[in-house]
């Protein structure tokens, strides 16, 4: 029983690291004496009898986390924040939201959800990879079950020990040859140059305008562009600079056999996905 305890608190604890960035322990992978000491014992113990008292399941202890005031804080520096930032730089004591990048697995299934091609469908086959001469590694299309398999979570991408799916690994996929008890986000110019020319996000794009196209007018397509990637919708300034934008890629595009509006367009969406809004929690 006591061990059974030991392994709920160390459960509860990579919960807490998911949800805030970083576990109450913050070396998740070491409760022991060479360990790091938790941050709020007591706030430990009494989520792991909750989780306990709620029969191991994981869903109720996760609600409560995100349910919760420290949850809900922003992680946007203010200037009434200075003192607590010059106590406590770490924000060991949870006074505002830990700054949090995507995980890759979550960039590549916010671009899907964001251009309405992202298949929730449940279990069945992983979907297979296919290694370029060029030494990318993208979704092998041929032979799926049904046109939309290759939009599936990216969880159920094969992920073998030296073929990772690129847009994954630019985005600090662990290796899978070894542990990995927390992910070390990183932001390099590769995962910008991804964000602006891999075909993957490209292709999104252009299905992310066709969405957007079901809106008349300039200024709605610009609002719901904001409203289904970021979340909000966008400030009089950033309407403006989008219109700005769509003008000059319009007038770019005029030669193209496609509509210029409609390549515009893709341009924004493609501008959206490359935001530090896009990217990372507030």
């Amino acid at each position: 029983k006591l061990s059974g305890q030991y392994v709920a608190r160390v459960i509860v604890n990579r919960f807490w690291q998911q949800v805030f960035g970083r576990g109450i322990v913050a070396t998740s992978d070491n409760f022991g004496v060479a360990g790091a000491a938790p941050s709020h014992p007591e706030l430990l113990d009494w989520l792991t009898s909750e989780f306990l008292r709620g029969g191991w399941r994981a869903k109720p202890i996760i609600k409560q986390m995100v349910m919760s005031q420290a949850y809900r804080q922003a992680a946007v520096l203010t200037p009434e924040m200075e003192t607590a930032e010059t106590t406590d730089p770490e924000n060991a004591l949870l006074w505002r939201m830990n700054l949090r990048r995507l995980d890759s697995e979550y960039v590549r299934d916010a671009i899907l959800a964001s251009s309405g091609k992202l298949d929730r469908s449940l279990f069945g086959e992983f979907i297979p990879v296919d290694v370029r001469p060029d030494g990318m590694v993208v979704i092998k299309k041929a032979g799926l079950p049904t046109p939309t398999y290759q939009w599936r979570r990216s969880i159920y991408v094969l992920a073998r020990r030296n073929y990772h799916l690129t847009m994954l690994r630019i985005f600090d996929q662990p290796i899978v040859a070894r542990n990995c008890t927390q992910r070390e986000p990183s932001a390099v110019v590769t995962q910008a140059l991804t964000l602006l020319h891999d075909d993957f996000v490209l292709e999104q794009a252009a299905f992310f305008a066709e969405r957007l196209a079901a809106h008349k007018t300039t200024t709605e397509q610009i609002a719901a562009a904001y409203r289904i990637a970021l979340g909000r919708l966008p400030t009089d300034e950033e309407t403006r600079w989008c219109a700005e934008l769509l003008q000059r890629q319009a007038e770019r595009f005029r030669t193209d056999e496609k509509t210029a509006e409609q390549l515009a367009l893709a341009q924004l969406c493609k501008v959206l996905f490359n935001t530090n809004e896009f990217l990372y929690v507030r």
